[in-house]
């Protein structure tokens, strides 16, 4: 779009409807991803989740992909509240 009024460039992927609605409204949307996140895991880190999914604890984290990266210590059964401030997007 070589004549938007405006143009922005977002760190995060972006639906191709959202570039489309900001098109009609004259505004170039980009986006070029450029944080890799990679989990840090350690076996303090390990035993303390463990020890968490035992407990029965509620759950809030501020990142979906904290969210992501914890997620596996209670695919056996446990039922573990676990809210987050912005809805992860799975892929």
């Amino acid at each position: 779009m070589p004549n938007a009024k405006f143009r922005i460039l977002s760190t995060k992927s972006l639906q191709e409807s959202l570039r489309q609605a900001a098109a009609g409204k004259g505004i170039e949307l980009r986006d070029q991803p450029f944080i890799d996140i990679l989990p840090v895991r350690t076996p303090e880190l390990d035993a303390r989740l463990k020890e968490i999914a035992r407990g029965g604890h509620v759950l809030v984290f501020t990142s979906p992909n904290t969210v992501k990266s914890v997620a596996g210590y209670w695919d056996n059964g446990v039922k573990q509240q676990i809210y987050c401030l912005e809805a992860p997007r799975w892929r």
